[in-house]
């Protein structure tokens, strides 16, 4: 009797898990495109109704996406989707400079033709949605490449910054300009040289930033 109850409050407690981690991943990719631009005040009933779940799922979603720094609570109103300042562009820009151009470095003598192939396929297309998929699945196939794990964290999570920016209409990023680089990169990859794979990804990472900072004043 107390096994099966046990085994009861078991299968409760990870349906619930299963639940925040549904509900954490829907929020999440409603912020990454848009749906929920920066700013936005997000209410824990609202969104109940909008998944067709409880509040108490919600709201530990809500507190994950907290600490991914997505939002941010605002006392007696909800929580709201953080803004991108200059400040966050000039910091992420910095970094994926920086670290992509090691990931490349490291991922030159470690990258396999097959995934030079996939990274192939990853090069152009003219659909919007398409480019922004393309373009995080392109720094990341890199990443992994590096053979550093670690390091391939935190590009992906840097890449969330990027994808979010991306989604924003004011942003005009094309998919052309989005994945301009990418066969310069590719070629790059190709010639096994740490210092040109280095070089062409740190030229690929600015050129997109460089654009997205003459948004701002």
């Amino acid at each position: 009797m107390v096994g099966s109850k046990g085994q009861g409050s078991e299968s409760r407690r990870t349906n619930r898990s299963s639940l925040k981690e549904e509900v954490y991943e829907a929020v999440r990719r409603d912020i990454m495109d848009g749906t929920f631009p920066p700013g936005d005040l997000l209410k824990e009933r609202e969104l109940a109704e909008k998944y067709g779940v409880s509040k108490t799922p919600v709201r530990e979603a809500l507190s994950l996406l907290e600490q991914d720094e997505l939002v941010k609570v605002i006392p007696r109103a909800g929580y709201m989707v953080t803004q991108l300042t200059l400040r966050d562009l000039q910091e992420v820009r910095r970094l994926r400079v920086t670290l992509e151009a090691m990931a490349a470095r490291l991922a030159v003598k470690r990258i396999t033709e097959k995934e030079l192939e996939e990274l192939e396929g990853l090069t152009s297309t003219s659909d919007p949605e398409e480019a922004r998929l393309f373009n995080r699945q392109f720094h990341s196939v890199v990443a992994r490449a590096s053979g550093n794990t670690r390091l391939a964290k935190m590009i992906e999570q840097l890449l969330d910054d990027t994808d979010r920016w991306a989604a924003l209409e004011i942003a005009g990023l094309t998919p052309a300009l989005l994945l301009v680089g990418h066969h310069a990169e590719l070629e790059a990859l190709r010639t096994r040289d740490p210092d040109i794979a280095e070089e062409a990804m740190r030229k690929h990472v600015e050129s997109v930033y460089q654009h997205l900072s003459e948004l701002y004043p």
